[in-house]
């Protein structure tokens, strides 16, 4: 058998940072119990997930034109592409969204509120993470603002509210790697890091972009060690089979396609029974 590390070092299993994220938290259902999720029904295929990548691809494209371009007419494009290949039915429920989202893409080139001096759009970035052990990515937006600072900015399509919830959670590691990316691989001192809920037009981060009103939150001084230490430290439990079915954020399982064969309820409950024989 594959050693532990080897597996982690060989190119079709290296590590992403958002990939990362979902090992940290299900590990066990997707990786422990091989676990793999049923197909779409047609009805379902328009998924969070595929309005995102919609909205991404107009937006790289949008980018590279160095914001030039239409972007509505390159959400056009990018729709009807996403249409042929997933296979996306027609009917009142795509024709919705469609129309909701151009409307999106309507406000997206008017809310642009500071001028880089250079935008680079979908940049790759592989790092050593520990020996043995490297991560990948693809950074959305990076905005380089003068010769050593940049602002990151991460598109994300879900709701407001829980993009929000994305810098209050510790597990959430696409920020701080994403900085350390931009340091190492780019030399630049990230300044602001960002996620933008492009439903409502909100941002919500890390930072501060100068004489521009952003309400982000400080950018934490040990922001990107902590996150590299926690990164680490989850991989070398993994490395040595310390798998358990302790999820990050609990309240992320009833979204879960593996909680009806997952072990959480029951290890909580082995857990809770423990602490009891103790207390006696």
């Amino acid at each position: 058998m594959m050693p532990a590390d080897a597996r982690w070092k060989r190119p079709d299993t290296l590590p992403d940072a958002m990939s990362l994220e979902l090992r940290l938290s299900v590990f066990f259902a997707g990786r422990t119990l091989g676990l793999r999720t049923p197909p779409d029904r047609p009805e379902e295929r328009l998924q969070p997930k595929v309005t995102g990548l919609i909205m991404h691809e107009a937006l790289e494209e949008w980018l590279q034109s160095n914001r030039r371009a239409d972007f509505v007419a390159l959400f056009d494009e990018a729709f009807a592409k996403a249409c042929r290949e997933k296979h996306l039915p027609p009917g009142f429920r795509l024709e919705v969204e469609r129309i909701f989202l151009r409307g999106i893409a309507a406000k997206v080139s008017t809310t642009e509120q500071w001028t880089p001096i250079e935008t680079q759009a979908e940049v790759p970035f592989e790092l050593p993470l520990m020996p043995g052990v490297d991560i990948k990515g693809r950074m959305d937006r990076i905005d380089r603002m003068n010769d050593t600072d940049c602002v990151i900015i991460d598109y994300k399509s879900g709701r407001a509210k829980r993009v929000e919830s994305f810098i209050q959670n510790r597990a959430k590691l696409q920020g701080p790697l994403y900085a350390l990316a931009a340091r190492e691989k780019l030399g630049l001192r990230t300044i602001a890091m960002m996620y933008v809920a492009v439903r409502e037009d909100k941002r919500f981060g890390w930072g501060a972009v100068p004489g521009v009103e952003l309400e982000l939150l400080p950018m934490p001084e040990d922001w990107i060690e902590a996150a590299q230490a926690m990164v680490v430290s989850r991989v070398e439990d993994l490395l040595a089979g310390l798998i358990e079915a302790r999820p990050t954020e609990e309240a992320d399982c009833r979204f879960c396609d593996f909680r009806k064969a997952c072990h959480v309820k029951e290890d909580k409950r082995e857990l809770v029974r423990v602490a009891g024989a103790e207390l006696v």
